[in-house]
C-alpha cells in the first residue's frame, strides 16, 4: 500500500539547521492499522503530513501500490480518491454546511454517486445528525474533528491517515470512532494514525514510538 522510506525532514540551513525527521521508515499494509505514539513535538504530525503530500520531505521516497510518488499534483490525485486525511486541527470549509463538508470533497473528486443519504448516516452513528444543516462556525472542536473522521470514511478510500482522531473525546464517541475505523479495517482500508488512545493501540497491528525525530517499535509489536 503505503510505504516511506529513509524518510527526513529539516528547516534552516548549517548551524541554524533544525532536524524534525532523521531517516524514518513504515510501511501500511491493506488491512492494517499501524499506529504512531509521540509527545507533542516529536515530529508525528510532520510525519504524516509528508505521508499525504501536504509536506515535502527533505530527503527519502513515499511509494503507494509499488509506485514511487514524487509530484504535488500525484499526491493531490490521490488525495481526491485514494487517502483520506483526518486532521488534528480544523479542516472544514466555514462557508459550506456540516453535510456538504462531508460530501464536497467526492463530488469535487468527479463522484457522481449521491452521497447525501450515506453522508446522513455516518453523522447519525457519530452522534451529529441533528447537525447536518450547521456550519463549521457553529460546532464546537470534537464535533468538528467527528465531521472530519466522517468525511474520510464517506468514500471508503484505500488509506485513512488520522491524526489524534479521538483526542479530547468522551469515551463512548471514542468507542463509536474506533469501530467505525475497525470496520474500515475489515473491508481491506489502510489506517496510518497518532495516537495515545489505548483502545486504538488494542487494535493496531504494528505500533511505533516517535522520539525526537526517529521511530522506533514500541513494545514488541512492530516488525
Amino acid at each position: 500500500m503505503m510505504t516511506l522510506t529513509n524518510i527526513e525532514k529539516a528547516y534552516g540551513r548549517a548551524e541554524e539547521r533544525t532536524e524534525i525527521l532523521k531517516g524514518i521508515s513504515v510501511t501500511v499494509e491493506p488491512g492494517q492499522i499501524v499506529s504512531i505514539l509521540g509527545r507533542s513535538g516529536s515530529g508525528k504530525s510532520t510525519l504524516l503530513n509528508i505521508a499525504t503530500g501536504m509536506l515535502r520531505p527533505t530527503k527519502g521516497e513515499i511509494s503507494f501500490n509499488g509506485k514511487i510518488i514524487k509530484q504535488k499534483k500525484e499526491f493531490v490525485r490521490l488525495r481526491s480518491k485514494e487517502i483520506a486525511y483526518v486532521w488534528q486541527g480544523q479542516s472544514l470549509l466555514h462557508q459550506f454546511t456540516v453535510l456538504e463538508n462531508i460530501c464536497l470533497p467526492h463530488y469535487i473528486a468527479g463522484n457522481k454517486e449521491d452521497l447525501t443519504e450515506k453522508a446522513q448516516a455516518l453523522l447519525d452513528e457519530l452522534g451529529l445528525g441533528h447537525l447536518s444543516d450547521y456550519y463549521p462556525s457553529q460546532i464546537s472542536g470534537g464535533e468538528a474533528r467527528r465531521v472530519s473522521v466522517a468525511r474520510a470514511l464517506l468514500a471508503e478510500p484505500s488509506l485513512i491517515v488520522a491524526d489524534e482522531p479521538t483526542s479530547n473525546l468522551d469515551a463512548d464517541t471514542a468507542q463509536t470512532i474506533l469501530d467505525m475505523f475497525c470496520r474500515a479495517k475489515e473491508k481491506g482500508i489502510a489506517i496510518l494514525c497518532s495516537t495515545h488512545d489505548m483502545g486504538f493501540l488494542s487494535v493496531s497491528d504494528r505500533i511505533y514510538k516517535m522520539t525526537d525525530g526517529t521511530l522506533e517499535p514500541y513494545g514488541g509489536s512492530a516488525e
